[in-house]
């Protein structure tokens, strides 16, 4: 064991997937082919047989008349477990689905690290990799696995190492089927792996659990189904989502499924909005994260007498915010950024916050920051705009199930577990505000981001450059007035009306972005 126990006293990596989840994914594995006979298989974490097992009842069919077929058939088939005190539990279970417990002995089974370990060229990997942080491997593997995996970078889940060896370890047309957390697919550390998959292999299907749990017990995984095909550069994606059981079928995901691309920089294209809508940026937003200090006991005070008046600035974090306003809590910021021009601060200009600094030195100095960057061991994480402060914005919590954009005016400076979107435009912001409460936008949201347990949006920086929205420029005045005055009045089924109007009206299909700027400067009306 090298991850330790999660919260629940179960091994990091060890979440196990329901049957019918195994079967699924089994059958999108054989789409187009007979069987998994004369194929090469492998499981990369086998944990006690959740995969295993039915993968050798399927032979056990395939194979009933014909002993030199099931023994070949077994004899291809290759299991990798990390814990050594599971292979036991493996062995078990795996002899009991055998006529005889002998037949076990043909197959390949390995304890010990599967991306340390040679692997055959496979025609099929199958399997829930394990879900471990970035955070919670120990050191010496983090070094091992970029050393090996070009994916494994930018503190990314070691399911993606996984993915990235399975796929390189492919026969031509070999397929892997995994089910995983899907924030590679959108966050910044899957950028590589998007890349490696969009220019050399097939992501032919993407599969989305929407209220569907596809495991054996509760967990904040953010599951998904994906089928990866050696087959060439493919940029065309098939995806659907299942909300019940009975979604899991082949005729049913080709049914109800949406066909997505790879853009030319790897990042997925849900939809056509761009075609008729803008991003926040193209309309002159500016979109950004609150500082992050690491050490918030030290940098975050509300006692003003421990530095130089001139250098607190009053901080807001989602602890501050009460209803559609602010509440603040009198907490200040200890910017240790110089108040003219760039660099840090002069300590000896300062002996307040010199003073301050060094009676938390081991704190402040214990940081990853301070450690890369000796001479400035007092720096934050981020830099300081101070400008920022006073600047009208709109502040998004990082995860929320609630409704709720706040706006500051310019009074406070953003915490790290905040989003700000700024514009010298008031109005323009409070409309924004409103598009961005409502189910068009919040669907993209949960899209493009990550949907979290209990169906709380992840609102990210990058998730909201992804975002298109009507022009705000050509929304009516009345139409404004009434969003912003419905956003106050909390009446979010009616800002929802209005915002399906404004698509309407503003997304017409004969019509491009560029067209749409081109035309007349007419506001639509209601």
């Amino acid at each position: 064991m090298i991850y330790g126990e999660r919260t629940n006293g179960h091994l990091h990596g060890t979440v196990y997937t329901k049957r019918e989840i195994v079967h699924f994914i089994l059958d999108l594995c054989l789409e187009d082919s007979f069987g998994l006979a004369g194929k090469v298989i492998i499981e990369p974490s086998a944990g006690d047989g959740a995969f295993v097992v039915p993968i050798i009842e399927r032979i056990l069919t395939e194979c009933s008349n014909d002993l030199a077929a099931l023994k070949m058939a077994l004899s291809n088939v290759y299991v990798y477990e990390l814990d050594s005190n599971v292979v036991s539990i493996l062995l078990a279970n795996i002899k009991n689905s055998l006529p005889e417990p002998s037949l076990a002995d043909l197959i390949n089974i390995q304890v010990g690290d599967f991306l340390l370990k040679d692997i055959p060229r496979a025609d099929i990997v199958i399997g829930n990799p394990p879900y471990v942080r970035y955070d919670n491997i120990p050191l010496e593997q983090k070094e091992m696995y970029k050393s090996l995996y070009v994916s494994f970078s930018a503190r990314a889940d070691i399911y993606v190492a996984f993915i990235e060896k399975s796929i390189r370890a492919l026969k031509p047309s070999g397929r892997v089927g995994f089910i995983c957390a899907d924030r590679w697919i959108n966050n910044q550390y899957g950028r590589t792996l998007r890349g490696l998959i969009s220019h050399d292999f097939h992501l032919k299907y993407f599969v989305k659990f929407s209220g569907y749990n596809p495991f054996q017990e509760e967990v904040i995984a953010y599951p998904s189904v994906f089928l990866i095909e050696n087959a060439g550069s493919n940029p065309n994606i098939c995806f659907s989502e299942v909300k019940s059981e009975e979604d899991l079928t082949l005729t049913q995901i080709e049914k109800s499924s949406k066909h997505y691309r790879f853009s030319e920089n790897s990042e997925i294209e849900y939809d056509d909005l761009k075609d008729h809508f803008l991003s926040l940026e193209d309309q002159g937003f500016k979109i950004g994260i609150g500082v992050a200090t690491g050490a918030d006991r030290v940098f975050i005070t509300d006692n003003k007498a421990v530095v130089e008046p001139e250098l607190l600035m009053p901080i807001v974090s989602r602890r501050d915010f009460a209803g559609n306003g602010i509440a603040w809590r009198g907490f200040y910021l200890v910017n240790t950024y110089a108040i003219d021009g760039d660099g840090l601060v002069d300590l000896a200009r300062f002996p307040l916050l010199q003073k301050y600094l060094n009676d938390h030195a081991s704190q402040i100095m214990g940081r990853h920051v301070a450690k890369r960057n000796p001479n400035g061991w007092y720096k934050l994480i981020d830099p300081v705009h101070r400008d920022l402060q006073k600047k009208p914005k709109l502040l998004i919590p990082d995860i929320t199930t609630k409704r709720s954009i706040i706006f500051d005016e310019g009074n406070y400076y953003p915490h790290h577990n905040l989003y700000y979107v700024t514009c010298e435009d008031i109005e323009k912001l409070l409309v924004l505000r409103s598009l961005l409460v409502s189910r068009f936008c919040n669907s993209q949201v949960a899209q493009k981001g990550v949907l979290m347990n209990g169906g709380a949006l992840r609102w990210q920086a990058q998730t909201l450059r992804k975002l298109y929205i009507p022009e705000i420029d050509q929304i009516s005045k009345k139409m404004k007035r009434d969003l912003i005055a419905h956003y106050d009045s909390n009446d979010f089924d009616r800002i929802d009306e209005l915002v399906t109007e404004i698509t309407a009206r503003l997304s017409p299909t004969e019509k491009s972005i560029e067209s749409n700027l081109d035309r007349s400067s007419r506001p639509i009306s209601t």
